[in-house]
């Protein structure tokens, strides 16, 4: 049975198993559609409905805007009674009983033919079939004699993220599948000092629905609070909960959003027997309770640090092919040598930390003010270096066993070196498989790569040679200019998930904070790179070779500035390795196993961006060719 104990007494409310034995017939090819599924390399064997909560109606919605209405309005329709009276009530849009919306947030099992299982949520409603909907929405149709229907998934409607709003906060009571002997293992948790004032009231009007990629779903209502389902599921406490409700309870830190609820499921309760054996191994340490979703304050903001970064490079763009124009030979070399056919990483840490002069973008002579444009940006990533730091002595100032710092040791150093080979050995054998299908100019650079396999590996296993000092501790894990806000001054850090196609454990396990660090210069990296990529077509080889050297001087400038404000905030040294040399180490080891990521990421999801991993991993074995040079 794919549901366990459904109360009968529901009617409508009661998701049919009908409904569900189709459903899940059309899950797999459902799921390879969506961006936030992460096993589209692999081949699902089966999708089976594990258990589902009802989301019971949300409190009545004042401002509705007309569009909503019409969407959602009410229709009578005799059901059952021969005097045409009716006991229930269908929508326009959302299935209803009695007149409110019902909803219904499924767990999924995705079974693998290679024998894997993953866990997935999955809200769904009823829509009639005549209801316009965007097919990406749309996971099964049907058509009988007095019905015709679709299932979808309601993360794109408004309503759905009040209900679910109304069950964070409680206003409403859980009703689970579990039949009345048995244990509900769906909860609400709420940090301390929570008040419902902080939450609402909302209104359709109010939620603004996140449509872009990623690999959760996200709303903002009202610019009050932002609500995020997860999408996959494993047994244990969500990163993103867990170090954001520390940061709120026992370390408070200014520069995130505040903590408010979350909904947990105890995964080692519903679950078919079949299953149970295989959660309560998976389990572990990690404890059986998992995170479905949470709430967190909103933080007024001007846009995360990778949108304002490539506005801010491409009128600098602008600036400088003016400039090209103006005076022929602008810019001038900077460094010694181009930024690229020397040690980078040594170029940064000499720059970082005042050992080699630097001419900064904000000394440019007054005729190459205006090309400074992104020159403030270099500024203001050096309050991002320190933020970050204070956010990592945030983070391991604990003596909680999740968070209390422990020591580096040559244990560790050769656990993660092996972890980076294997990401390197694994991503470089995709790339062989996918290397046929790839345009000319990049099937070259694989090439190059993939010819550079065994220095690659060479440079891993040299952090497992020789002991070094520092502290592990925990950290954000997916760090990028994705995950910042600009405010008008500062910044906001958010989603501390870790990076999705990890393992639970290997999210929430101690790290050098260094790790970060080397997050957020591949992060730079891409920007100057999408900035390359975006560049007319019609420039002249001279332009472009201008361009971008005056767009990795840029990069080089940014990232010593991030490092030198991470570098010099008080206590941050406290922290990490003493020699320059180890650090070096360090950086270098995680900017390959960042880059390696990068790589397998790319080419099972977005294979038009490939190059740019193929290029900072052949900068991390000192290929000759500079970053960003004309073909």
């Amino acid at each position: 049975m794919p549901l366990k104990g459904c109360p009968q007494h529901l009617d409508l409310v009661h998701f049919p198993e009908r409904w569900a034995l189709e459903m899940e017939q059309h899950l797999p090819q459902y799921l390879l559609r969506q961006r936030w599924f992460g096993g589209k390399a692999r081949t699902i064997r089966q999708v089976r409905l594990v258990d589902s909560l009802i989301l019971p109606p949300c409190p009545a919605a004042e401002g509705t805007t007309s569009g909503s209405q019409s969407a959602f309005l009410h229709r009578s329709k005799p059901q059952g009674n021969a005097n045409g009276s009716s006991s229930a009530t269908e929508k326009t849009g959302i299935v209803a009983r009695d007149g409110e919306q019902v909803f219904w947030l499924f767990i999924l099992a995705v079974n693998y033919s290679d024998g894997c299982r993953e866990f997935y949520t999955l809200p769904v409603t009823v829509l009639p079939a005549s209801l316009e909907t965007s097919a990406e929405n749309v996971i099964l149709r049907w058509s009988q004699p007095d019905n015709e229907a679709m299932i979808v998934d309601t993360t794109r409607w408004p309503e759905f993220w009040l209900a679910l709003v109304a069950l964070l906060t409680r206003q409403v009571p859980i009703m689970g599948t579990a039949a009345q002997d048995q244990k509900v293992p769906w909860s609400v948790a709420h940090t301390r000092g929570f008040t419902l004032a902080q939450a609402g009231p909302f209104a359709l009007i109010d939620v603004a629905i996140f449509t872009g990629e990623q690999s959760q779903s996200l709303a903002v209502l009202r610019q009050t609070v932002v609500v995020k389902l997860f999408r996959r599921l494993e047994p244990g406490i969500n990163p993103d909960w867990e170090i954001c409700r520390f940061l709120t309870e026992e370390q408070p830190f200014p520069h995130i959003p505040t903590a408010l609820a979350a909904l947990e499921y105890d995964m080692a309760e519903l679950l078919p027997t079949e299953l149970q054996a295989e959660v309560s191994a998976e389990v572990g340490s990690l404890g059986q309770v998992t995170t479905l979703a949470m709430m967190t304050s909103y933080r007024p903001n001007r846009g995360d640090a990778w949108t304002c970064l490539l506005a801010e490079l491409a009128t600098a763009c602008d600036h400088v092919l003016a400039e090209i124009d103006r005076v022929g030979v602008w810019p001038p070399e900077k460094y010694r040598k181009p930024v690229g056919s020397e040690d980078l990483l040594s170029l940064l840490l000499q720059l970082a930390m005042g050992d080699r002069p630097e001419e900064s973008f904000s000394k440019a002579p007054d005729g190459e003010r205006s090309i400074a444009a992104a020159g403030s940006y270099t500024a203001r990533m050096g309050l991002l270096g320190q933020r970050t730091a204070e956010l990592h002595l945030a983070l391991a100032k604990s003596q909680h066993p999740s968070f209390a710092p422990e020591p580096i040791d040559l244990n560790w150093q050769r656990t993660i070196a092996e972890q980076c080979s294997r990401q390197v050995r694994e991503a470089l054998a995709l790339l062989r498989q996918r290397l046929s299908e790839l345009p000319p100019s990049v099937a070259l650079l694989a090439d190059r790569l993939l010819q550079r396999e065994e220095r690659l590996l060479t440079r891993t296993s040299e952090l497992g040679q020789r002991p070094l000092q520092g502290q592990r501790i925990r950290i954000h894990g997916d760090y990028h200019l994705g995950q910042v806000l600009c405010t008008e001054d500062d910044f906001v850090i958010l989603d501390f998930e870790g990076e999705p196609a990890r393992p639970l454990a290997e999210r929430r396990a101690k790290h050098c904070p260094l790790r970060d660090v080397a997050g957020m210069f591949r992060s730079f990296h891409y920007a100057v790179a999408s900035t390359w990529r975006s560049l007319p077509s019609n420039l002249s080889n001279v332009q472009r070779e201008r361009i971008g050297r005056w767009l990795r001087e840029w990069y080089v400038e940014t990232s010593a500035s991030f490092l030198r404000g991470y570098l010099q905030t008080p206590r941050i040294t406290s922290l990490l390795p003493t020699r320059t040399a180890d650090v070096h180490l360090l950086l270098s080891v995680f900017l390959l196993e960042k880059a390696a990521y990068e790589l397998a990421y790319e080419l099972n999801h977005r294979p038009d961006w490939v190059e740019i991993p193929l290029q900072g991993l052949l900068e991390l074995v000192g290929d000759t060719r500079p970053l960003l040079s004309v073909p």
